[in-house]
């Protein structure tokens, strides 16, 4: 649990994160209201619960973005904010499924 508080205080800091740390906190949020229509189990995610998903994709956010170049890097902070504002207060799963399945993708 410390590595992953130390993780999100070093996004915080360095900037870098925030926009994909949100995303994945409204992604945790999906899931959670809709693992079981989609016949999913967290375990299908690699992870064990809400919390384990959202640090777990935090990480691998943190990693992701600092390998990019500085045009590659704000364009997924991009992607990541489109994302979580997608999925703010969704409460449709077919709604939140078409979302998360067009991460990424470009027009």
């Amino acid at each position: 649990m410390k590595s992953y508080l130390a993780t999100i205080v070093v996004c915080l800091l360095l900037g870098g994160c925030a926009p994909c740390s949100e995303s994945c906190t409204q992604q945790a949020a999906a899931y959670e209201l809709c693992l079981a229509s989609w016949g999913l189990e967290w375990a299908d995610l690699g992870a064990t619960d809400r919390e384990d998903f959202r640090y777990s994709c935090i990480d691998s956010n943190q990693v992701w973005v600092q390998s990019l170049d500085e045009q590659s890097a704000s364009s997924q902070k991009q992607q990541c904010t489109a994302l979580a504002n997608e999925l703010r207060g969704e409460t449709n799963c077919e709604e939140a499924w078409e979302a998360l399945l067009n991460y990424g993708v470009e027009p």
